[in-house]
């Protein structure tokens, strides 16, 4: 199960890497960052949390596809509804995976720089 959500993670993290820096670099450090930021909260949220991001992975499939597995222009243009939504929990969800992201991102950049 636990390699399941890290695939799952991988997905959202990847796409808004990829929002943040379209230049196709791996983000293997990112998804290692949000995965672990999961994993270290309280048990009762992980379980929570992780059947959230179960449910929200078959919510964004494509004809049968889990999002997880959906090419990356469908996930972007899957995520990109979503931040239309009006609903406060969907809308939270994508924060949350954006925020840790661009996060992971800026620090593992500004380490790299110097």
């Amino acid at each position: 199960m636990k390699i399941y959500l890290y695939n799952i993670f991988s997905a959202f993290v990847y796409t808004f890497g990829t929002e943040i820096n379209d230049d196709k670099r791996e983000f293997n450090k990112e998804v290692d960052f949000v995965f672990k930021q999961f994993l270290n909260m309280s048990w009762y949220f992980v379980l929570a949390f992780g059947v959230l991001v179960i449910i929200f992975t078959f919510l964004l499939s494509r004809k049968g596809i889990p999002f997880h597995r959906l090419d990356e222009i469908d996930r972007l243009v899957k995520i990109k509804k979503l931040r239309t939504k009006e609903i406060g929990l969907i809308k939270d969800f994508v924060k949350f995976f954006n925020s840790l992201t661009t996060f992971a991102y800026y620090s593992y950049e500004q380490n790299n720089q110097k």
